[in-house]
């Protein structure tokens, strides 16, 4: 009686311990960076001045850029031969700019009433660093939802098992 009861005690330690490991895997991962918000000058006319670059500084050709405001739809445009885009017609506010591999956000200003430090245009590197959701890409296995399901349903069934075979 007192080794099944040892057996018990090891089984439920070894699953909480895994089920924590997991948790404290997910939580030492670093996050993801920040987005800085960058201030840009809006031109006459509204006009939005912008560059795409790889990351060793080539200009990026006839890449499509989405440039829009939260619940507004997007305005889609096409870099020329030298990786710049420009749009027409924007007014002041926060806009984030995107292509299918880099992304920024920017607060827009209107005409001759950027602050001094504000860019002339945007500047985006097309480097693959774009979030979409959650990647568990170079975390931890135990932090895999269906991993976990399993030691859960593993924790449950063990138990379950040693106790109808005495």
């Amino acid at each position: 009686m007192k080794r099944e009861f040892k057996f018990r005690t090891l089984i439920t330690g070894l699953c909480c311990a895994m089920i924590l490991s997991g948790q404290l895997a997910q939580a030492a991962r670093p996050s993801m960076p920040t987005s800085r918000v960058a201030d840009v000058a809006l031109g006459s006319g509204g006009e939005l001045r912008g560059q795409v670059l790889n990351p060793q500084g080539l200009p990026q050709a006839q890449v499509k850029v989405s440039i829009g405001q939260l619940n507004q739809q997007a305005t889609f445009v096409s870099t020329d031969e030298e990786g710049r885009f420009l749009v027409q017609g924007l007014s002041a506010g926060v806009y984030q700019v995107q292509t299918s591999q880099g992304s920024g956000i920017y607060r827009v200003w209107a005409p001759r009433t950027a602050p001094p430090s504000a860019q002339l245009g945007v500047l985006l590197i097309n480097d693959g660093q774009i979030a979409r959701g959650f990647s568990n890409q170079g975390g931890h296995w135990l932090a895999n939802p269906w991993v976990m399901g399993l030691i859960v349903a593993g924790a449950i069934a063990i138990p379950l098992a040693i106790d109808s075979g005495s």
